[in-house]
Parts: C-alpha cells; sequence; structure tokens
C-alpha cells in the first residue's frame, strides 16, 4: 500500500512538473505579459472554484443513492461531470444553462439509481440532500463569485481586459469571464488537470465547499507577487519562479521528507 501511495505521488509531482513546463512554453511562444498572467490565474482560480462546489455537490447526492464508499471510476465520473456542467453553465451563462444543468442532472441520478436499485429511503435522502445541498451551492456561489468579481476590479484597472468593467464590475462580470476563458482557457484546462486528483478524493461535502478558498489563498498571493515584481521592472523572469511556487506542491513535499526526518533525529532507546 505504501508503494502504491508513493508512485502515486511521484505521478501526481510528474503531472506538476509537466504542466509547469507546458504552462511556461505557451507563455513564452504567446509572449505573455505580466497582465496575461495574472487574468489567467483569475479564471483558473473561479473555474476551479466553481468546478469543486458543483463536484461537491454532485457527489452529495450521489453518495445518498449509492453509500459513502465510491469507488474511483464513480468519483472520476462525478468531476467529469461537475467539469462538464461548468463549462455549459459559463458557455451560455442563462437562465436556459441552468435548466439544462437540472435536466442532466435528474438523468444522471435516475440512470445510477437504476443501476443500484435504489431504494424509497435513498430517495428520500436525495430529495433532502437536494434541499440542503441547492442552499449551499448557492450561498457559497455569490460568495465565491463576489470575491472575485471585486477583485477583477482591481485588476481590471491595473490590467485592463474589459474597459465597461469600471463602471460596473457586477454587470460586467459574465463579460470578463467570457473574455479571460476565450484568452487564457489554455490555463484553466491545465489548472484543471492538476487539481483533477484533489477533486476526486473521497472528501465530505463540506471539505468539497471550503476546499476552493484555500487554493484562492495561494492565487491571489501569487497575484500580488506578480503586481509588485511588475512593479519592481523584475517581472521578465522571476515571475516564472511564482509561477514555479503556484505549481510546486509544498504540501506533499513537506509530508514527504517530514517521516525522513523524524526517523533520523529519533535516538535508538
Amino acid at each position: 500500500m505504501t508503494r502504491l501511495l508513493h508512485a502515486s505521488r511521484v505521478t501526481g509531482w510528474l503531472i506538476d512538473a509537466l504542466a509547469f513546463a507546458g504552462i511556461v512554453s505557451w507563455m513564452r511562444l504567446r509572449a505573455w505579459s505580466a497582465g496575461d498572467m495574472v487574468w489567467s490565474l483569475w479564471i483558473s482560480s473561479l473555474s476551479v472554484g466553481a468546478v469543486c462546489f458543483v463536484a461537491a455537490f454532485l457527489g452529495l447526492l450521489v453518495r445518498c443513492l449509492v453509500g459513502d464508499n465510491l469507488s474511483a471510476a464513480l468519483r472520476h465520473a462525478v468531476v467529469g461531470a461537475a467539469v462538464g456542467l461548468v463549462t455549459l453553465l459559463f458557455l451560455l451563462r442563462s437562465g436556459e444553462a441552468l435548466i439544462l444543468s437540472a435536466v442532466i442532472i435528474a438523468a444522471g441520478l435516475a440512470l445510477l439509481a437504476l443501476e443500484v436499485q435504489a431504494t424509497r429511503e435513498a430517495w428520500l435522502r436525495v430529495a433532502v440532500a437536494l434541499v440542503g445541498g441547492l442552499f449551499f451551492l448557492a450561498f457559497f456561489s455569490v460568495h465565491f463569485g463576489g470575491f472575485h468579481a471585486i477583485h477583477a476590479l482591481f485588476l481590471n484597472s491595473f490590467f485592463p481586459l474589459v474597459p465597461e468593467a469600471d463602471r460596473d464590475p457586477f454587470a460586467a462580470f459574465p463579460v470578463l469571464i467570457a473574455a479571460a476563458g476565450s484568452q487564457y482557457l489554455v490555463m484553466v484546462v491545465v489548472a484543471l488537470i492538476v487539481q483533477w486528483d484533489d477533486f476526486s478524493r473521497p472528501l465530505n461535502p463540506a471539505q468539497g465547499m471550503f476546499t476552493p478558498y484555500v487554493t484562492v489563498v495561494k492565487l491571489h498571493l501569487t497575484i500580488l507577487a506578480i503586481g509588485f515584481l511588475e512593479a519592481g521592472g523584475m517581472a521578465h523572469w522571476v515571475n516564472y519562479l511564482v509561477l514555479a511556487v503556484y505549481f510546486i506542491p509544498l504540501g506533499d513535499l513537506w509530508h514527504g521528507l517530514r517521516p525522513a526526518r523524524d526517523k533520523a533525529t529519533v535516538s535508538p532507546p
């Protein structure tokens, strides 16, 4: 088991390294400025957070039907469905997108219920979870989205992306999403690939709702660092170091090195 966990961790590091190399190469090819990097990180944070919220919501409903022990394939399917629904919502940005998303979720739950032969009690749990899940999904979506809308106001003043966003950032929020999503889609895809393993872990819904905020802290510290480096005229080379800090799995490195350190410091009895 330890060997399998070690192999999985090494695979994750390899994916992060390839993602970082690909992003740096793409940045050099497209001659990205500090503004491009800032907006690409902003739309990535918003997209990853939305996927995490929707995946937590879908995971809650699926657990009501099949129980807490979800298979790896089913967890990946939940994350894939969340990515598809968020993409649909970001592309259409209308009430029709919400209705279509509700139909897709209902159809998916119905097919899963037929597969596992869900009982009446399971459907009752789904109904209760649906009410509570929709409340928390709406709350965190407004809070998380509002946070990014306010942040976009400051970003747009330093690195203009949509001129009309300065007058009313909340009204221009869908326009900012469309503009950043179309220009920096590569960064969004890379961010989803890098964090896919985190999405598909068997976390409970409460953890899933709060996980995006952990990523946001690192993301916005990175954006601030890029802004200061740009103001100091050092962004050309040092920004790559900042992006490396964003991609390097510092937590995994710390947990991987700590046991060896502890073992080396313990004296024999």
